[in-house]
């Protein structure tokens, strides 16, 4: 017997089928779905992989090798996986074992042996080196941290995980002699047991009850979608909770998504609260152990409900009744860093399909794609227009910079917004600031010369963290030394462009230095529980002022917080992005509604120099309609999604030259193709060939190849014809990423 399988570990070039002769006494034991190690190349590596399809003898022009034996650590996929995975490699144009790979979990450690990183010396010695200038990268730099605050100590593979690194970071930390590695025998890990504070069922508002008797008759109906439009703080997750208690009591299973881990520990309360250990929370921050333990859970039944950021929409449950996105507009729910780059609403859409079950897409401010399908029909409509108890929204004020300076003001703050947080500290209440950067100021520019600092590797500005006097770039972590004079000129002035939430922290704690200023933002919340930790402790009272970019923006329940502050709206507008607009809007009206969820009336002070944006405005008095209108005709001038479906090739390499030259014959190519299919009058779009919004990355330069396209069928018809040009050694990396657009 033979059979096909696919490798998980993969790329474009093998990224197909191979087939494999199967011994006698294993043939009972393999079949679809079931992985096994085969060996593969001309040094038969053993390899992990996944049977496709099994069959009798089949006459091939080559030697047969064979399947060495099941892994017995990965759990076997279902044909409905499969079936699933099949539609991935479709719909997202990458290799089949990256589809797979999303299916399983990451292996647990099983009582093997695993790394530790050990500091050598003291921590007191530790925090001295990490003081110095000698660090190149700032993920040295956090690797040493993380170390240091877990005491010295801690597991390669939880501090790569936790602050986002590569391995490599640790190889060098170690041959330079500040760290040792170590490999110690461990024991599978357990999630520690919590205690649970019940959170009972909450009598729904007349306007909550009637969203949730339509969506239990959507539950009864089978496949469909539909758009929960609910202004902040309107009990949208009250309304979850109880259709997912009916869910339970059928016998069936549901799927909530949030965008960030941030949201999680929030959300986790009350899931946990209302429904038990029949929780799992899926998220990136778990260690594998804990993961791969939930999965398990989850496969063998013991889990009635996941909860976790977009990777659990993949949860192995054997049948799906209801998937939610909360804050489904959010970016997040698309994979933007690796393959295959899939946005989550989709594959709920697919699994539900399958199972006959219902997705919900929850928001105040709903993506201009989704309202544009509920506007048309598409999808249902479910609109919540109040907050619970009648409780009024925010009141908004704007404030405009531009008279702030002509009336002799050169500070980050208004007046307004200055007397306003000195009332909230005086009365005991609470202030969210939000501003759109961390760090702690945007860019620095030599007076003399006019000349921003920029990364050597990445060719754009760095950024300026005053408490390590560094300057990092936040694409590639280069790091340097602050310079005390230009390096151009010699000039010793710099001007500090634009500003973070450092810089906005500092001036903070001059101007009210009796007031407890607490920041979060990417800098500050590294680590598995620094999301939690910073929330829970500013909702105890252990903060006065919270400052943080948009992971304070949405999802929190602050009931002490009646003044939110805006500081610098307009850098929210002016992104290159046709969704710019739609973004603002979303992080406006949500860091909004952060205000007055408690008993205290809220009020949100927005600083501005564009004071007339259609969009700003909108915002500020939370009507969704008047921003959607303006922006839904400017979508269909320009062919902008949902108008349209778009896909970019991005295209990189070492040489600047080389990959421009790829580039225009690849797009000449592709527009050659296009017109072969389709014809001259097809609708389709190539546009560029473009330098990428981010034209350097860590030493590659990236172009960037823009198609429009009336459907998904189109694009995907017009890739799977058009055959690449081949690339040399100076190519390293020729992605396609496709918006869903109007698909899902």
């Amino acid at each position: 017997m033979v059979a096909e399988v696919y490798l998980l570990q993969t790329n474009q070039s093998v990224g197909g089928k191979f087939t494999y002769g199967i011994k006698d006494e294993e043939a009972s034991g393999i079949r679809p779905g079931v992985f096994v190690k085969v060996p593969f190349g001309s040094g038969n590596t053993l390899k992990d992989a996944v049977v496709w399809s099994v069959s009798e003898n089949q006459t091939v022009k080559y030697k047969l090798k064979y399947i060495k034996g099941l892994n017995p650590h990965i759990d076997p996929i279902s044909e409905k996986e499969m079936h699933l995975a099949e539609k991935m490699q479709k719909l997202y144009l990458c290799p089949m074992g990256d589809c797979i790979k999303c299916l399983i979990p990451p292996e647990g450690n099983k009582g093997r042996v695993v790394k530790f990183a050990c500091i050598n010396g003291s921590v007191k010695e530790l925090e001295d080196i990490i003081l110095t200038h000698k660090f190149r990268n700032i993920s040295q730099i956090r690797f040493l941290e993380y170390l240091k605050d877990c005491g010295g100590k801690a597991q390669v593979s939880q501090i790569i995980k936790d602050i986002g690194c590569t391995a490599s970071v640790a190889n060098t930390l170690e041959k330079n002699g500040y760290i040792n590695i170590v490999q110690e025998k461990t024991e599978q890990s357990h999630v520690k047991e919590e205690q649970i504070e019940s959170y009972p069922a909450q009598k729904l508002t007349e306007i909550q009850q009637k969203a949730y008797n339509t969506l239990e008759k959507m539950l009864d109906a089978g496949f469909g979608r539909a758009l929960l439009h609910g202004v902040t703080g309107s009990g949208k997750t009250e309304i979850y909770l109880q259709l997912i208690e009916r869910v339970i009591e059928q016998g069936g299973n549901a799927i909530v998504l949030v965008p960030e881990i941030s949201l999680t520990p929030q959300m986790s309360a009350r899931f946990t609260g209302r429904f038990g250990d029949k929780v799992a929370i899926l998220h990136s921050r778990l260690s594998n152990s804990e993961r791969n333990r939930q999965w398990k859970r989850i496969r063998h039944g013991e889990i009635r409900v996941v909860l976790g950021a977009r990777s659990a929409v993949f949860a192995p449950f054997e049948k799906i009744n209801l998937i939610i996105l909360d804050e489904e507009h959010e970016l997040t729910y698309k994979s933007e860093e690796q393959q295959p780059r899939y946005h989550a609403g989709e594959i709920a859409a697919l699994r539900c399909k399958m199972d006959s079950g219902l997705v919900i897409l929850g928001s105040a401010t709903p993506s201009v794609g989704s309202f544009y399908q509920a506007h048309t029909g598409k999808i249902e409509y479910i609109s919540l227009s109040e907050r619970v108890n009648n409780k009024p929204l925010p009141g908004v004020e704007i404030i405009d910079m531009r008279m702030e300076l002509n009336a002799g003001g050169r500070g980050i703050f208004s007046g307004r917004l200055i007397d306003e947080i000195r009332r909230n500290l005086e009365s005991g209440q609470q202030t969210v600031l939000f501003v759109h950067r961390r760090g702690f100021s945007g860019h620095v520019v030599c007076t003399g010369c006019g000349k921003s600092m920029k990364c050597g590797k990445c060719n754009i500005p760095m950024t300026y963290h005053s408490g390590m006097k560094r300057l990092i770039c936040h694409y590639c972590g280069n790091t340097a030394h602050m310079p005390d004079a230009c390096p151009g000129c010699g000039t010793k002035i710099f001007s500090q462009k634009a500003f973070g939430t450092q810089k906005v922290q500092e001036e903070l704690s001059k101007l009210f230095p009796e007031a407890k200023i607490v920041r979060m933002d990417a800098d500050t919340t590294l680590g598995k529980e620094g999301h939690a930790k910073v929330i829970d402790d500013f909702v105890k009272g252990g903060g006065d002022i919270i400052v943080g970019t948009q992971m304070i923006a949405k999802g929190h329940d602050f009931p002490n917080v009646t003044l939110v502050g805006v500081i610098s709206a307009d850098s929210l507008l002016n992104a290159q992005d046709y969704r710019a607009g739609e973004r603002a809007f979303q992080l406006l009206t949500q860091v909004a509604g952060r205000a007055g969820r408690g008993n205290i009336p809220g009020r949100v002070i927005v600083q501005a120099f564009d004071i007339d944006s259609y969009v700003l405005e909108a915002a500020c008095h939370q009507d969704y309609e008047a921003f959607y209108r303006p922006e839904i005709n400017l979508r269909k001038q320009l062919n902008f999604p949902p108008f349209c479906t778009m896909a970019v090739v991005g295209i990189s390499g070492t040489d600047d030259r080389a990959v421009f030259d790829y580039g225009v014959t690849y797009r000449q190519g592709l527009s050659l193709e296009a017109v072969r299919l389709f014809g001259d009058c097809s609708g389709i779009e190539v546009l560029g060939l473009t330098r990428a919004s981010v034209p350097k990355i860590n030493n590659k330069y990236r172009w960037r190849i823009l198609i429009k396209a009336p459907d998904r069928r189109m694009l995907l018809k017009l890739f799977e014809s058009f055959k690449e040009p081949k690339a040399n050694h100076k190519i390293t990396g020729v992605i396609k990423d496709i918006n869903p657009g109007n698909v899902f």
